[in-house]
């Protein structure tokens, strides 16, 4: 979905991603794998995800708030995407596809940072910014997202594209 520059689609699509991701995104969590895990462990650990996401604010007050106010031109892909569309994936992450200009990605960067997230790999999150430095990581480290943690919101991760999967401009 695109969101800045075309905020009617985002907020005509919020209902439904808070929805489904109550649903679907919260249920992505590993519970099968724990033994001795019941229904009352799975309970606890579904709602603290959703506590999770609606703190961090994913569904247009936080994440997608920030980088509106920072006026930051980005796509939403991946899961998120597919259930903005209507229908049911799990997801336990946001992709964002930014548009890579330094200053717009510079802008998103400190809007995230501002939000407490911080590259999961010990860099600076300001060096996702300096097209030299993605273009080594892609060549180097084969890297095709960025991720993003935040120890407020742990169960939050963001995905950023290193190169866009598409021409940003057309899509």
């Amino acid at each position: 979905i695109s969101v800045n520059g075309a905020a009617s689609t985002m907020k005509g699509t919020v209902g439904l991603v808070v929805l489904c991701l109550g649903v679907a995104g919260c249920q992505g969590q590993a519970y099968w794998t724990k033994p001795g895990f019941n229904m009352q462990d799975w309970n606890r650990d579904k709602y603290e995800c959703e506590r999770d996401m609606r703190q961090s604010g994913s569904f247009g007050t936080g994440i997608f708030g920030a980088l509106n106010a920072a006026s930051v031109r980005y796509l939403v892909v991946g899961g998120l995407a597919v259930i903005a569309h209507g229908f049911l994936r799990l997801t336990v992450d946001l992709d964002i596809v930014l548009d890579l200009d330094p200053d717009n990605a510079r802008h998103a960067l400190e809007a995230l940072r501002g939000l407490g997230y911080r590259p999961r790999v010990p860099v600076s999150i300001l060096d996702f910014a300096d097209p030299s430095k993605r273009k080594s990581w892609i060549e180097e480290k084969r890297m095709i997202v960025f991720s993003l943690i935040s120890e407020d919101h742990p169960r939050v991760v963001i995905d950023l594209f290193v190169r866009p999967p598409f021409d940003f401009e057309t899509a």
